[in-house]
């Protein structure tokens, strides 16, 4: 395999790993805000 090639495959490989990571973060995000909000309405009602 030449070094540019590796270079590219790597590069595309870490590409991937961001994208996923970051989409992780924003999944993980979204539920804690939700359950935030949950436990709040819950407080306020009480």
């Amino acid at each position: 395999m030449n070094n540019e090639r590796f270079e590219w495959q790597t590069r595309c490989e870490f590409n991937a790993y961001c994208k996923h990571t970051l989409r992780n973060e924003l999944i993980n995000t979204s539920k804690e805000s939700k359950r935030s909000g949950l436990r709040a309405t819950t407080t306020q009602k009480v």
